[in-house]
């Protein structure tokens, strides 16, 4: 079982996303509808919040609600439908030579 995530590093998270999402503190509270010292609060682990609250924070930033718990903090974003088939036909590969070679293609294709 993973650790509980507190407070602060949930306030953290906010953060790192918030910025890297290229919003300030008060763009985020304003597609939020609500105050940049409240976002503050957030990211300092002052204010603790809801799930409703969170929900619209991810929404906000484009990531997924998933994104403020362990094990996801490295790939927060939403997939996109052609990333979701993509996912969906990668899985329901029974041959594994298949498999290996689209991982071959994605992985030197043009970037």
């Amino acid at each position: 079982m993973s650790s509980i995530i507190d407070t602060k590093e949930i306030g953290h998270r906010i953060r790192v996303f918030r910025q890297k999402a290229g919003f300030s503190q008060e763009k985020l509270a304003e597609a939020i509808d609500m105050s940049f010292q409240q976002i503050q609060k957030y990211e300092n682990g002052k204010s603790k919040l809801n799930t409703s609250r969170l929900q619209l924070i991810a929404e906000a930033l484009g990531i997924t609600i998933y994104a403020f718990f362990d094990g996801y903090i490295d790939a927060p974003y939403k997939l996109s439908l052609d990333e979701k088939k993509l996912v969906e036909a990668f899985r329901s590969m029974k041959n594994s030579s298949t498999r290996s070679a689209l991982l071959t293609l994605a992985e030197h294709s043009e970037k």
